[in-house]
């Protein structure tokens, strides 16, 4: 971490937050040491690339997500429109991720990178998941052998992960993890310093964005292009010790964000077990009652 980047401290935040309720801290992944990594069978111009997004991303006619540890997967076509994407979670704000889904579910900068053979292919559908899951053994246990079997039955030589929340990270890092032992070259886009960290998945590319802007501003399909392709070099750059390459980019303009991020009352929503839908039309979609 260079002197100039101090990022949000997230794990001391949620602790002080648990403890103003009267629960006892929330016990964090901490993985010490070199995690295995898998590199990249051939150039990433050859490569078909995966996109996993944690951030409660499904499409119109799909069943969405609830809210109380899902460890339940959506699959869905490369093909998508993504006007046809909706994104529902408990733990961060989803009015911009609604606006634009790219920054949280990068889609169209993978496509422009495809177009442009910086990547070799996309992999033929895109995985999403509920990455707020509490309970890291059932993501040990279920999600992150489910996920991996489906990246591996895309014949994908890489996979993109992109969390959102401070428990998406960790619930994303145990699955790359997973994943590159299984032969998967994988690659984090990160929000969420202290927690990637911690769990430290093999390979890292950390954007210092507030929380729900993992992959860039809404509406800044440029700005979301350099972040995706800037993070994607990380393949290539983390080739020794460190896990974790600095993106450049930073907020702009200075409007405190830092301050401000962790300022915010308990502004969850409630953890229920029933599918938790954008609106009502994509509920009678779903053929849901």
């Amino acid at each position: 971490m260079t002197a100039e980047i101090k990022p949000v401290l997230y794990i001391p935040h949620i602790h002080q937050k648990y403890a103003a309720l009267g629960f006892a801290p929330y016990r964090w992944i901490v993985n010490d040491g070199p995690p295995f990594r898998h590199r990249l069978p051939k150039p990433l111009d050859q490569c078909r690339v995966a996109l996993v997004g944690s951030g409660g991303i499904y499409q119109t006619g799909q069943i969405a997500f609830h809210h109380k540890d899902d460890v339940s997967i959506r699959v869905i076509p490369k093909e998508v429109n993504i006007d046809d994407l909706r994104v529902t979670h408990f733990a961060y704000d989803l009015k911009d991720a609604r606006k634009d889904i790219n920054i949280v579910f990068p889609v169209n900068p993978l496509r422009r990178l495809e177009k442009q053979g910086i990547i070799g292919e996309l992999a033929e559908n895109f995985l999403t998941c509920m990455g707020g899951i509490y309970s890291a053994g059932r993501v040990r246990r279920e999600l992150a052998p489910r996920l991996t079997q489906e990246l591996l039955a895309l014949k994908a030589d890489a996979a993109l992960f992109v969390p959102v929340t401070p428990v998406c990270h960790q619930t994303v890092g145990l699955i790359a993890r997973h994943a590159e032992a299984n032969g998967i070259s994988t690659l984090c886009l990160s929000s969420v310093y202290d927690v990637i960290r911690s769990v430290n998945p093999p390979r890292v590319a950390f954007l210092d964005y507030p929380m729900g802007y993992a992959a860039g501003k809404p509406d800044a399909p440029d700005l979301q292009y350099q972040i995706i392709a800037d993070a994607l070099d990380a393949f290539n750059s983390l080739t020794g010790p460190e896990t974790i390459k600095l993106l450049s980019f930073r907020w702009q303009p200075d409007d405190g964000w830092k301050q401000t991020a962790l300022k915010h009352g308990d502004t969850r929503r409630p953890r229920l077990d029933t599918p938790q839908y954008q609106c009502e039309t994509d509920r009678l979609m779903a053929g849901a009652l």
